[in-house]
């Protein structure tokens, strides 16, 4: 599976994509991050801010109007904002021993860099540093930067398990190459000799084939 549509889906919602789908091994979609995030869009303590930036878990949600915005949040939309904030930490937190254990190389710190990056511009809103605008700016730039990211590391990471799989394989031929040569080789026939004998007068005369 590629992982990218699950995080186009559910970034900076936290249900970040940890590694391509394999049937041997867990996936992204067993990460214990992502429902927590998803549980986020419906926490009653959130839901103030939704008709501010339109969904918990969606940055492309956000209406024209709550773009254009110059507002700044209320006290209460502060206290909010906090909550959203821990609760984001903490969902991250979840699966960060699943993404230790399963993520392919790259992944993890790409997740950590986003979180930390939404982190920052919530708190920025927080103290009146952005408007809701702004905030809702910043925060899918963060998203499309991270969908970049998480592509390119798929990317490394099929170059780079390619060329492993042709090394092995070069290994491979160059150790069956080794036996054959090794192998003894059979002796060359002495090719056969058919001779005859007659006697003629008082010799006995013998041709060989």
């Amino acid at each position: 599976m590629k992982a990218i549509p699950i995080l186009a889906v559910c970034l900076l919602a936290g249900c970040v994509a940890t590694m391509p789908q394999q049937s041997a091994r867990p996936t992204s979609r067993d990460d214990p991050s992502n429902n927590c995030f998803v549980g986020l869009e419906s926490d009653a303590r959130l839901q103030i801010l939704i008709p501010k930036i339109g969904a918990i878990g969606k940055p492309d949600r956000a209406s024209i109007e709550m773009m254009a915005s110059k507002d700044f949040p209320t006290e209460v939309e502060k206290g909010a904002l906090s909550t959203w904030g821990l609760e984001r930490r903490r969902c991250s937190d979840l699966g960060s021993n699943f993404r230790a254990t399963y993520a392919p190389p790259g992944w993890t710190e790409i997740h950590n860099w986003q979180q930390s990056s939404v982190l920052q511009a919530i708190a920025r809103l927080y103290g009146g540093n952005l408007t809701y605008g702004q905030f809702i700016a910043e925060r899918e730039r963060i998203a499309q930067a991270s969908i970049k990211q998480f592509k390119e590391s798929d990317s490394r990471n099929m170059a780079a398990k390619a060329q492993q799989a042709q090394q092995n394989q070069e290994r491979t031929n160059a150790a069956i190459q080794m036996l054959l040569l090794a192998q003894p080789r059979p002796a060359p026939m002495t090719p056969s000799i058919d001779c005859t004998s007659r006697v003629v007068g008082n010799t006995v005369r013998t041709n060989c084939d």
